[in-house]
C-alpha cells in the first residue's frame, strides 16, 4: 500500500512539473548582444557560404594556372588567373561586410525601437491622465465637450501610435531571428549600445588605408596589366593597324577606369570620414543634454514627493528625460555604424572588424 502510494504521488509530480516549469520556459529570454548576432548570421549565412565556395575554387585555379604557366610560360593566362581571385576575394569580403552591416542595422532598429515603445508608452498614460482631467472638468461645467473631443482624439491618436510600434518591433523582431535562423517563438532579450572608448583616426590614415586595401583597385591594376599585354602581343605578331588602335584605346581605358576608381573611393571614403567625425561630435552634445535632463527629472521628482508639483507633472519630465535618451542611443548607434562603414572603406580585415563592433 506504501509504495502504491509514492508511486501516485510520482505519477502526480510528474504531470504537475510540465505544469509548474512551462511558464518558467516560456517566460526566459535568451541575451543576445550585437556581437554574437553577427557571428550567429556569419556562420548560417547561405550567401557567405557560397562566396567562400567561390574563393576556394578561384584559389584552386590560381593554382592550376600556376602549375600550368611553369610548361607553358603564359604570363597572360596568369593575370587572368590573379583577376579571378582578387575579384573572389572582393566579392567574399563584400558578401561579409554586406552581411554584417544588414544585422547591426536591424539589431540597432530594434533597440532602439524598444526604446521608443516604452517612450510612447509614458505619452499615453500622460493622455489618459489628462483625458480623465477633461472629462472631470466637463462633468463640472468647467470646459466644453470641443475640449474633451480634442483630448479624446489626442489620446486616441497616441494609442495607435503605439498599437503601430508594436506591430513594427514584433515585425522587424523576427526578420531579425529568421536573418539568424532562430525559432520566430524564441524570446530575446537585445542589449543596449554602449560607449567605451571613442575611436580615433585622422583622415591621412583613413585614406591611405582605403587606397592600399582596395580589391577595387587591385583589379583595375590587373585590368590594365592585361591591356598593356594583349597590346605588346598584337604589336608582336603584326596585327592589323585598327585592331591595334582597338587595342590602344582599350588601354588608355583601362588606365582611366583606374582613375576613375581612385577618384570614387576617395570621394566616398572622405564623405564617410566626415560623417564618422559628426557622428562623434553628435555622441557629446547628446550626452551632455542626457546629464541635464537626468538631474532636472530628480529635482522635479523630489518636489513632487514634496507635494510641489502634480503627477503630470512628474510624468511630463520623464517622458523629456525618455525622449534625450532615446535620441543619446541613437547618436552611438549613429556612430558605430558610421565607424563601420569607414572601416568597410579602409578594407579592414573582417575578423578587425567583428572584434571591433
Amino acid at each position: 500500500m506504501k509504495l502504491a502510494k509514492e508511486i501516485k504521488v510520482l505519477v502526480f509530480l510528474l504531470i504537475m512539473f510540465p505544469v509548474i516549469s512551462m511558464p518558467v520556459l516560456a517566460d526566459s529570454k535568451e541575451k543576445i548582444d550585437r556581437f554574437e548576432a553577427v557571428k550567429i548570421a556569419l556562420e548560417d549565412s547561405i550567401d557567405v557560404e557560397i562566396a567562400k565556395l567561390d574563393l576556394d575554387n578561384a584559389e584552386l585555379n590560381y593554382q592550376k594556372s600556376q602549375a600550368e604557366n611553369l610548361l607553358t610560360q603564359s604570363a597572360y593566362a596568369n593575370l587572368v588567373a590573379e583577376e579571378n581571385l582578387l575579384q573572389a576575394k572582393e566579392d567574399y569580403y563584400q558578401s561579409q561586410t554586406g552581411l554584417i552591416n544588414q544585422i547591426l542595422t536591424e539589431y540597432s532598429e530594434l533597440t532602439l525601437l524598444k526604446q521608443k515603445l516604452e517612450l510612447t508608452e509614458k505619452k499615453v498614460e500622460l493622455e489618459k491622465s489628462l483625458l480623465a482631467k477633461v472629462e472631470l472638468a466637463v462633468k463640472r461645467g468647467y470646459k466644453d465637450q470641443l475640449e474633451l473631443l480634442k483630448q479624446r482624439d489626442d489620446y486616441n491618436e497616441m494609442v495607435l501610435t503605439l498599437e503601430e510600434l508594436a506591430d513594427d518591433y514584433e515585425e522587424r523582431l523576427i526578420t531579425l531571428k529568421l536573418n539568424l535562423d532562430l525559432n520566430t517563438d524564441q524570446k530575446l532579450a537585445l542589449q543596449l549600445w554602449s560607449l567605451d572608448q571613442i575611436w580615433e583616426i585622422d583622415k591621412a590614415e583613413a585614406m591611405e588605408s582605403a587606397i592600399k586595401n582596395s580589391f577595387d583597385l587591385k583589379l583595375k591594376e590587373e585590368a590594365i596589366d592585361l591591356a598593356q599585354r594583349e597590346l605588346k602581343k598584337a604589336k608582336q605578331i603584326s596585327s592589323p593597324q585598327l585592331d591595334l588602335e582597338e587595342l590602344k584605346n582599350n588601354f588608355k581605358i583601362a588606365k582611366l577606369e583606374k582613375l576613375k576608381a581612385e577618384n570614387d573611393l576617395t570621394i566616398t571614403t572622405e564623405k564617410n570620414y566626415y560623417n564618422f567625425k559628426q557622428a562623434v561630435k553628435k555622441i557629446a552634445s547628446e550626452e551632455n543634454k542626457l546629464t541635464t535632463s537626468r538631474e532636472d527629472y530628480q529635482l522635479l521628482k523630489q518636489e513632487e514627493e514634496k507635494g510641489l508639483k502634480s503627477t503630470d507633472d512628474l510624468l511630463s519630465a520623464e517622458i523629456e528625460f525618455l525622449e534625450v535618451r532615446y535620441n543619446y542611443q541613437s547618436a552611438i548607434v549613429d556612430y558605430y555604424l558610421n565607424k563601420l562603414q569607414l572601416k568597410i572603406d579602409m578594407g579592414v580585415e573582417i575578423e578587425v572588424l567583428i572584434d571591433e563592433i
